[in-house]
């Protein structure tokens, strides 16, 4: 063999572990959160881990439920939602609507048309619960729509409380007594009932209103079907003044 064809093997089998080399660094880094999970589907639903990666979200599912084996970057998703106990994520793809489920006999697996151009992704936590810190990360990293009832602490920082209002929030049947935080950086609803709190940077909202003397609502970019976004109604158990509405106005039109 000529030298010159040696020295280019010997530079392509080095350059080869080189790449084994950093694919198996990627591979073995560290997630920022793992989960056992359960993966809704419209019918029925499968086990597997979701994984939050410092670039990304992983799904890997166990044995069947492995045909739906994911991995989303960020630039993938559209939106995230967390609760103590659920991760809903929401990426651009066609959603699939089923027409033949998993377990039919003598099917060939499951059969779906695709509609619309986003598809949401839920995942049900089976041991342990979101953290504050790891709502944290994420948001420090992702500026799209984030819609979340675990508070991310003191990071990134709320800033200055502008004011504060003890209010009702009203559900399509029932609510719940808590109170409405407004700051530099971010609005705050604290509730006493478990899983009921919200937490909303100024980019996550998309309009807010007053209702009467007394009443509030607070229009984000959470989906819900039929509208442009989720609405949160509040009454005011004070009335809230023109300097404090004037000041959350302001943080969410001109300065956002």
């Amino acid at each position: 063999m000529k030298l010159p064809c040696v020295i280019a093997v010997f530079l392509l089998v080095a350059f080869t572990g080189t790449l084994t080399a950093a694919a198996r660094v990627q591979d073995s880094a560290e997630p920022l959160a793992a989960f056992k999970v359960r993966h809704d589907h419209v019918m029925g639903s499968g086990p597997g881990e979701l994984r939050i990666t410092a670039t990304g979200i992983e799904f890997r599912g166990d044995g069947g439920e492995s045909n739906d084996d994911r991995t989303w970057l960020d630039s993938d998703i559209r939106r995230i939602e967390f609760r103590q106990g659920r991760i809903s994520v929401h990426v651009y793809e066609a959603a699939r609507v089923p027409i033949l489920p998993n377990h039919v006999p003598f099917s060939q697996g499951p059969k779906a048309i695709r509609a619309g151009t986003e598809r949401r992704y839920n995942f049900r936590l089976v041991d342990g619960e979101v953290k504050p810190e790891l709502v944290r990360s994420v948001m420090a990293r992702f500026d799209r729509s984030i819609a979340t009832t675990v508070l991310p602490g003191d990071e990134p920082s709320p800033g200055e409380l502008l004011f504060e209002i003890p209010v009702f929030h009203k559900h399509v049947s029932g609510g719940e007594s808590g109170v409405l935080r407004v700051f530099e950086n971010s609005v705050q609803y604290l509730s006493g009932e478990s899983d009921h709190s919200r937490f909303w940077r100024y980019g996550d909202i998309r309009d807010i209103s007053r209702l009467g003397r007394y009443g509030f609502e607070i229009a984000t970019f959470e989906p819900k079907r039929w509208t442009d976004g989720k609405s949160y109604v509040f009454d005011l158990k004070r009335e809230m003044t023109k300097g404090e509405y004037d000041a959350f106005w302001e943080k969410l039109y001109v300065e956002k």
